[in-house]
């Protein structure tokens, strides 16, 4: 009866994971410019790096945009939309850069 309650929770577990998609690889930005996600749905702008930190102006589905101060490499920053998820990923900085990656999911 148990194992009957297990599967399915695994198997929308697995589907849900496996639905996650890359939508900007690994990528360097500098300090003043801006990226797009694949789809274009995203669009970071890196506003300042200094030392181990970073503030980023993001703009989701061409609405106001937010900004997001004093991140660290390491943080991961959620943008929810009506149907799906993006996790903008900060990696690291170096100089006057930031690497960063983004994953889409849905909800």
């Amino acid at each position: 009866m148990r194992s009957a309650l297990i599967l399915p929770t695994l198997l929308a577990a697995t589907s849900a994971f496996a639905q996650t998609t890359t939508a900007l690889p690994e990528t360097s930005v500098s300090e003043h410019m801006a990226v797009s996600t694949n789809d274009g749905r995203v669009i970071i702008e890196v506003l300042k790096v200094q030392q181990n930190t970073v503030s980023l102006s993001i703009i989701l589905d061409a609405k106001e945009p937010l900004a997001f101060l004093d991140q660290h490499p390491g943080d991961k920053i959620t943008l929810n939309a009506e149907e799906d998820t993006y996790d903008v990923d900060i990696r690291a900085t170096r100089g006057l850069s930031v690497t960063l990656a983004v994953a889409h999911h849905p909800r």
